[in-house]
């Protein structure tokens, strides 16, 4: 099993310090699943905000959109890096990352997120806590944004 989706499996029973090891690790280390890092980098700054450490998380996050993310990836990165930003109070950026994500995926999720055994109801039911009826704004001016604009604002809030 790759070291991503036993990081996922360890975020989900609360195993949050093991998580953000084996995330670290499964950048680190010749991973055969490497090529899933851009998509790890901000699950692992959102690893980083749940343990309280937003200082390291915004470190990571700032790292994943710095070195530049492949477009087929990007999906996947922006879903987890929305995740990262509601979590440090970021809900209405959240909720633009949310909607180009969706825009971008068709609705259906991405392979990336798939494969990581996610799915954006829990994160748009999380954004909906957040904002109410906010939400649906933020996510609608997502859909209508270009991939520069999200690489933009991750850019420019990190």
């Amino acid at each position: 099993m790759a070291l991503h989706i036993q990081a996922l499996m360890l975020i989900q029973v609360g195993r949050l310090e093991r998580a953000a090891w084996v995330l670290e690790a499964s950048i680190s280390v010749r991973d055969p699943h490497q090529l899933y890092a851009p998509v790890v980098r901000p699950l692992w700054a959102l690893t980083f905000a749940r343990l309280g450490q937003r200082q390291r998380g915004w470190e990571v996050l700032r790292d994943a959109f710095a070195t530049g993310v492949p477009p087929i990836f990007f999906e996947g990165a922006c879903y987890w890096a929305a995740w990262f930003l509601f979590e440090v109070g970021h809900a209405r950026e959240a909720a633009v990352l949310l909607g180009f994500f969706e825009a971008s995926a068709g609705g259906n999720g991405s392979r990336e997120v798939n494969d990581l055994k996610d799915s954006p109801a829990k994160l748009r039911s999380a954004l909906d806590g957040a904002l109410g009826a906010a939400l649906q704004e933020a996510v609608a001016v997502g859909r209508s944004w270009t991939l520069p604009d999200a690489l933009r604002m991750l850019r420019d809030l990190a």
